[in-house]
């Protein structure tokens, strides 16, 4: 298997966009997909909130043999990191996927 990838991005102001493409190359056939982050930035790089989207073959998803064809997948997340001290800070992520494997067997997560 054979992975391109590479990101896009741009900040505007206080906001941070990217793009991430993936192409993926196997003997079954080629696929895409693409990522899309947005976050916003406060006093400074530790303290931002953002979100995600991404549509395609998840290509980054681990938990999948590289044999299983994926379709149609999408996930959604928001993320955040903040000092709830001087000295202590939290980061904190949450998202949902929804995975179309083949014979229609459709496989949801949230994490």
């Amino acid at each position: 298997m054979t992975l391109f990838t590479g990101a896009v991005g741009k900040y505007v102001g206080n906001y941070w966009i990217s793009l991430r493409p993936f192409v993926r190359f196997k003997p079954s056939g080629a696929s895409a997909s693409a990522g899309l982050t947005m976050r916003r930035y406060f006093e400074d790089g530790d303290h931002y909130y953002g979100g995600n989207i991404s549509y395609g073959s998840s290509p980054s998803d681990h938990a999948t043999p590289d044999d299983v064809a994926r379709s149609n997948s999408f996930s959604v997340g928001i993320h955040g990191s903040q000092g709830i001290s001087r000295k202590t800070l939290l980061t904190w992520a949450a998202s949902r996927e929804r995975e179309k494997l083949p014979q229609s067997v459709i496989r949801n997560s949230l994490s």
